[in-house]
């Protein structure tokens, strides 16, 4: 019988070739990692939805959105002040440095760098980041009158920002890390539905005795697959393996982890205050009032972040004499449809008559 050789086209749409492998081995793990790579992604629409809540208006000079959000998303909260020597403001994260009154506020903070060390001989050259650890402000919890605001306010001053109310502590845990575990659960769902997928085509062991027959089983393999994608019925088997079962026990329907993944979807949307369809999904639709009382606790979360961004600009323009503002990002799911005001009589009227 003469020699049959390898498909390689086929060998090479599988991946199973050495190139391909080490190709893949040079890829990034997460990029080789279906969880992983999962993960990555659902992190990354986390921090959008949470950086996209609100709208900032009139910042500071040297002020962006995307970094008051990102300080707070990453580390819970910040401190607004103005460096003299650099003629503009920062938002950075904060430590004590100093006492805390009966509040259990800080009397006094120190600015900490957002992400990163780096030094510098000489701080006064503010190459680095060590010259903030040096650096301390005095927090201003009210609004001040005009009348009230000298110039010691002013440079030596910080309004403090946080994401969410504060609990007993004065430090509280960014969302950043609050949504890590539930991201997780989100992108196991992913890899647990491709192996429902993968068990419902009868995936099978076969026992062999040496390397050759393990490589005529990983051909047949590769090539059963690509039957399967091409749709082709009949494939020729060479072999006489025993085929041995790997699964045992009934598997879920793979519309089961979709459905579980949008309920921890839905939760992780509430914890930002954003619309979501509940975490119990119906198979049915979902009643009006349902619907208004699910919107209604989610509204609870963003006004709890507005009001505290609303009290740090008030306290900022009465400091720092700027005209910052924050509102809410129109969220479709949560805005109520526009009425369209009723026309009386007399105004048809009107448009008759001018006609």
């Amino acid at each position: 019988m003469p020699a049959r050789l390898p498909d390689y086209q086929t060998l090479i749409a599988t991946g199973l070739l050495e190139a391909d492998r080490k190709a893949v081995a040079g890829m990034p793990k997460w990029s080789q990692n279906l969880y992983l790579s999962t993960k990555a992604q659902l992190r990354i629409i986390d921090e959008q939805d949470a950086l996209n809540r609100f709208k900032w208006y009139n910042l500071a000079e040297g002020l962006d959105q995307n970094t008051i959000e990102r300080v707070l998303y990453y580390r819970y909260q910040g401190a607004l002040f103005f460096i003299e020597e650099l003629e503009r403001f920062y938002f950075l994260p904060y430590c004590l440095k100093g006492e805390i009154d009966e509040y259990g506020r800080y009397l006094g903070i120190g600015p900490l760098p957002f992400f990163g060390k780096s030094e510098t001989e000489d701080p006064k050259k503010m190459g680095g980041t060590e010259w903030l650890t040096a650096m301390q402000r005095k927090p201003i919890y009210d609004v001040l009158l005009p009348e009230e605001v000298d110039l010691e306010h002013y440079l030596n001053g910080a309004v403090l920002l946080c994401d969410y109310s504060k609990q007993i502590s004065q430090t509280g845990i960014p969302r950043q890390q609050l949504s890590e575990q539930i991201i997780s659960a989100m992108a196991e769902c992913i890899p647990f539905m491709r192996t429902a997928l993968i068990n419902s085509t009868g995936i099978e062991g076969m026992r062999v005795d040496n390397e050759d027959d393990q490589s005529n089983v990983v051909m047949q393999s590769a090539i059963m697959q690509a039957a399967a994608l091409n749709g082709d019925k009949w494939i020729p088997i060479i072999g006489r393996q025993e085929f041995q079962q790997l699964t045992n026990g009934p598997t879920a329907k793979a519309e089961e982890f979709l459905l579980a993944m949008q309920a921890l979807d839905n939760y992780r949307l509430s914890t930002h205050g954003l619309s979501n369809g509940g975490l119990f999904l119906k198979r049915a639709h979902m009643l009006e009032g349902e619907q208004e009382m699910q919107n209604s606790a989610t509204s609870h979360v963003l006004i709890d972040g507005l009001e505290n961004r609303l009290r740090f600009c008030d306290i900022a323009n009465s400091v720092f004499g700027t005209n910052m503002y924050v509102e809410i990002t129109e969220d479709p799911g949560l805005m109520q449809q526009q009425v369209i005001p009723e026309t009386d009589g007399e105004e048809e009227s009107e448009g008759e008559e001018n006609a």
